[in-house]
């Protein structure tokens, strides 16, 4: 097959009832060297065994859509980046892609509306330890970001919304005037004018590339520090609405669509988590 951009429309005859189209086949290494594409165009990648689509700046592999009552969406992205997901729905069980693992709850579950579906809600006592480890990420280990949804009116600082100590520390906790900090192994971020305890759901990413952890509030990059390439020596200690290890700092409110990545979201990634239905 010619690496070259798709021109034969009449391999795509969508108005034909009675046969299916056909995509054009190719491996990943084949997608990569085409040239002059347009935003829209459809391949079957052979390798991935995905139908992928190129919007602009990247392909994207197309899955169906679950609800989210269900097992749900595992791989947001279609990359395999996506380590683990706790949609929160009714039980606190994690959908991996790669690491299979569960929750428990500290104490009685409680569920409430979510962002998306259900969330779990806490009431500055209890947490969801995550018995499972994410496993070694691949090299370079210290590229990483977490997301999360998060609903609070809590003003107690240093409350965790995720824990993640196994095998690299970071987390995201709230501060007393409702601004978000992270920390990766001993470096750490402050998203300043970030105001999430107002009652209302907001996204908050955190990433590392090893160079800078930088902190998005709703999509907006509310602080930049120092980034680690140290990923510590760090077990067993992951947690939702909580620090594990401890047994304290538990936030007051609801948390949901928790999501640990292997790598750095780029930019549209993040603004697609924004937005995502």
């Amino acid at each position: 097959m010619a690496n070259t951009k798709i021109t034969n429309p009449e391999l795509f005859n969508l108005g034909d009832s009675t046969s299916a189209t056909q995509l054009p086949v190719m491996t990943t290494t084949q997608r990569t060297a085409m040239t002059g594409l347009s935003i829209g165009e459809m391949i079957f990648n052979s390798t991935t065994d995905k139908v992928e689509y190129w919007d602009g700046t990247k392909w994207y592999g197309i899955t169906y859509e679950a609800p989210y009552s269900t097992a749900g969406i595992k791989d947001v992205f279609g990359d395999g980046s996506c380590l683990s997901l706790y949609q929160l729905d009714n039980n606190p069980n994690s959908t991996p892609t790669n690491n299979p693992g569960n929750g428990v709850w500290s104490a009685t579950a409680v569920y409430g509306a979510g962002k998306f579906g259900n969330a779990a809600v806490f009431n500055g006592s209890k947490r969801i330890n995550l018995n499972f480890s994410m496993g070694s990420l691949p090299s370079p280990g210290y590229n990483a970001s977490l997301s999360a949804w998060v609903k609070t009116t809590s003003t107690s600082n240093g409350t965790f919304i995720i824990s993640y100590r196994d095998p690299v520390y970071f987390s995201l906790f709230l501060l007393n005037n409702g601004d978000v900090q992270s920390t990766f192994y001993a470096n750490s971020v402050t998203g300043t004018n970030a105001a999430v305890n107002d009652g209302n759901w907001h996204n908050v990413i955190a990433i590392n590339n090893g160079t800078s952890i930088v902190i998005y509030i709703d999509g907006v990059v509310k602080g930049t520090a120092a980034g680690s390439t140290n990923l510590g020596n760090n077990a067993g200690f992951n947690a939702i609405g909580g620090r594990a290890n401890v047994g304290a700092s538990y936030i007051n409110g609801s948390v949901d669509q928790v999501r640990f990545f292997n790598r750095v979201l780029t930019n549209t990634e993040i603004t697609s988590l924004q937005t995502e239905t």
